[in-house]
């Protein structure tokens, strides 16, 4: 969530960005065509440069030197105009002036009668324009890429007269180019914040308002997911999409809780039909069996025959029995809270375990390998049944195999492993080992209820553990319980 959150933001940044960037470039091209026709126009270049024409010829016929008539010039030029000029003679020597626009004497010029007025010049008293203009820059910033300006550095757009061996060049002064640039940068700052400001609030609004029902249709199903299945508003009636998809929604949990609801009734009906028809089968199957011990202890069986029915008939009520018994105690463990818990060593219950199975070990060899003080809080009966389940698997289904019961502690849980060397499972036997009836490749020839796993996990659940399977063709079985280990408080 937070890292979706993160990107969304991020390309609402992007695009606001890409936006301003967009503004930014117009605005500078914009202001790179008007600017200099403000600061510096066609007209006023002309009044000058007439006013240079008159004041040099006025001074020569007063028969001034060069160097005096440029001084005139110049400070002529910077009392009535306000700007600075400079005057050099035709081979660049500085006559007066500004040296810093001495530079902008054009290196070879052809005479002034060959050359015609700038375009959209006009002199400013007719009749009076008689000198000659030269633009020496163009009315952009040189050097300037397109993006940089006006944020990059801004030379003076200069013009240059020429008179009798001299030139007269003018240009507006740097501090009111630099006010007029500080003027364009905080005017373009402001455009370019607006507009991202602007466009992020309008973008993250548009996104906000998209995204909402989806954000919303995420949390139901996430509560779906578990099990919580309550409506979603609906939105605006405007919001046909968003409304739909509430409502498609709203549709899906009402058929999911439908369906749970019947799962559950019907779960509760199995197991209260496994539970009765465990207490009616229980009963005529005793009777049976008390029947056929006291037939056997009468001595009225004469024949082999009889005597093998009487075997198939035992071995078969016995099987119903365990069948039944199982039954009964998977059906317990689903629906009875567990009434023996208490704190107990793992390790204690395990040795117990094996050494009640070692009677009934078919060849088997039976190892322990336990650490003691391996305290779980849990109900005896139920860790008791899972262990012996694992074992008397181990013991059905790999006879005469090396059966190891290990107990470890570790952190703060506490491991109970059975393993055994025997045949191991297949992949698909493997799959299915922890459904109920479940049987393994010799299961039509091993007696058993298909039972016994389902038990061991539904017991490990109740008591907040886990069970784990590991198997191996030819390579035998491992089976491994976790339980929450108990500490007492002192240790904490």
């Amino acid at each position: 969530m937070i890292r979706r959150s993160w990107f969304a933001g991020l390309g609402i940044a992007a695009l606001a960005a890409f936006a301003a960037f967009t503004v930014y470039g117009v605005a500078s091209w914009a202001l790179s065509q008007v600017a200099p026709s403000i600061w510096f126009d066609a007209n006023n270049r002309a009044r000058i440069a007439d006013d240079v024409q008159h004041t040099a010829a006025a001074l020569a016929t007063q028969h001034r030197s060069r160097t005096q008539i440029a001084q005139a010039i110049v400070e002529r030029i910077d009392s009535t105009s306000g700007y600075t000029a400079a005057v050099v003679d035709d081979n660049g020597t500085l006559l007066a002036g500004n040296s810093t626009l001495a530079g902008a004497r054009p290196p070879r010029m052809r005479p002034p009668a060959d050359m015609p007025p700038p375009p959209g010049t006009r002199s400013a008293r007719p009749g009076e324009f008689r000198g000659f203009i030269y633009g020496m820059h163009p009315p952009f910033t040189p050097n300037t890429t397109f993006f940089r300006w006006p944020f990059g550095g801004v030379d003076s757009p200069s013009s240059i007269v020429h008179i009798d061996g001299a030139f007269v060049i003018f240009a507006p002064p740097r501090d009111a180019l630099a006010a007029v640039q500080s003027l364009e940068r905080r005017t373009v700052a402001v455009v370019v914040a607006i507009t991202f400001l602007l466009v992020w609030f309008l973008t993250a609004r548009l996104f906000g308002g998209a995204l909402r029902p989806l954000e919303r249709l995420r949390g139901g199903l996430l509560r779906l997911a578990h099990g919580d299945y309550a409506r979603i508003e609906t939105f605006s009636p405007q919001d046909e999409v968003a409304t739909e998809l509430a409502e498609a929604y709203n549709a899906a949990a009402a058929q999911a809780e439908t369906t749970a609801t019947h799962q559950r009734e019907l779960e509760t009906n199995i197991r209260q039909f496994v539970a009765d028809a465990g207490h009616e089968l229980r009963t005529p199957l005793a009777v049976i069996m008390g029947y056929v011990q006291l037939l056997r202890q009468s001595g009225q069986t004469h024949d082999a025959l009889t005597g093998r029915v009487f075997n198939e008939i035992d071995d078969q009520g016995k099987r119903m029995s365990t069948l039944i018994q199982k039954l009964l105690l998977l059906t317990r463990l689903e629906s009875q809270e567990p009434a023996d818990v208490k704190i107990l060593d793992a390790a204690d219950v395990a040795k117990s375990v094996v050494e009640s199975f070692r009677p009934l070990a078919n060849g088997s060899t039976l190892e322990t390998d336990v650490q003691g003080d391996s305290f779980v809080q849990v109900s005896e009966s139920e860790l008791h049944e899972a262990i012996g389940n694992l074992l008397d698997n181990a013991i059905k289904y790999a006879p005469g195999a090396t059966v190891r019961t290990r107990v470890r502690s570790k952190d703060d849980d506490v491991y109970i492993t059975v393993s055994d060397d025997g045949p191991g499972m297949s992949p698909d036997v493997r799959a299915r080992a922890f459904e109920r009836f479940s049987r393994g490749e010799t299961g039509g020839s091993v007696s058993g209820s298909g039972l016994g796993l389902a038990i061991v996990e539904r017991a490990l659940e109740r008591a907040g553990g886990s069970v784990s399977l590991e198997t191996q063709l030819g390579k035998g079985t491992t089976v491994e319980l976790r339980l929450p280990a108990w500490h007492h408080l002192s240790q904490n």
